[in-house]
This record gives structure tokens, C-alpha cells and sequence, in this order.
């Protein structure tokens, strides 16, 4: 993960954990351990809130995933969580819930989440 800041790291971290319920919500019931490969809109969301390369973005997942998802959020973790990542989930949530219909332009620079909250 050397292409990662930790910064970074803990940034994706935390947004799958806000998306935790998401997800499992996709999964079977029985099921409780992160999902072996992520949606595409889910994917396209964290590449582009970070920066990442699509491969990186899929490595990221293998890697951090197991850490990620063994922590659930208190509500008011949740909250801090939701607040410092706002940003993200206002720019990039709304081009990925519009499925890929460019509502908003497509970032073109690696880090544009880096250069919205200078």
C-alpha cells in the first residue's frame, strides 16, 4: 500500500465503514464478513474521493477491507465520521448515485478530494 498516504488510508477506512451498513445490506444474512470485491458505484466512489488508480483503488480494498469492517461505528463516531467527510459524499456521492450520468464533471486529477478541502 506505499501508494497510499495514510491519510488516505484512514480516509478510505472510514468511509467504508460508513458505507458498512450499505453493503451488508447487499450481502446474504448470514454473511457478516466484508464482501469479497466491492460494487462498481461503491468502487468508483472511493477511487474518486481519493484519487486513486482503478487498480490501487481494488488493491486498497484486498488490503484494508478486514480492517475496515471489524470496527462499527459508535453514533457519535459516526457523526464526526460524517462531518469530516462531507465533502466527499456531497461531490462524489452525487456523480455516483446519478449511475455514471455526469452530473457532475468527472474529476480529472488524481487528489481533487485533497484540493476541495484546502
Amino acid at each position: 500500500m506505499a501508494s497510499l498516504s495514510y491519510d488516505s488510508m484512514t480516509t478510505y477506512v472510514d468511509l467504508i465503514r460508513l458505507l458498512k451498513s450499505d453493503l451488508s445490506a447487499m450481502q446474504p444474512p448470514y454473511r457478516t464478513e466484508p464482501p469479497d470485491s466491492l460494487p462498481v458505484n461503491i468502487h468508483d466512489f472511493l477511487k474518486l474521493s481519493l484519487g486513486l488508480t482503478d487498480e490501487i483503488a481494488k488493491l486498497a480494498w484486498q488490503e484494508l477491507r478486514i480492517t475496515a469492517w471489524s470496527h462499527n461505528f459508535s453514533p457519535v463516531e459516526t457523526l464526526a465520521a460524517r462531518t469530516k467527510h462531507i465533502q466527499a459524499q456531497l461531490f462524489f456521492g452525487a456523480w455516483i448515485i446519478s449511475e455514471h450520468q455526469h452530473i457532475l464533471p468527472t474529476p480529472s486529477d488524481p487528489g481533487l478530494l485533497g484540493s476541495i478541502l484546502r
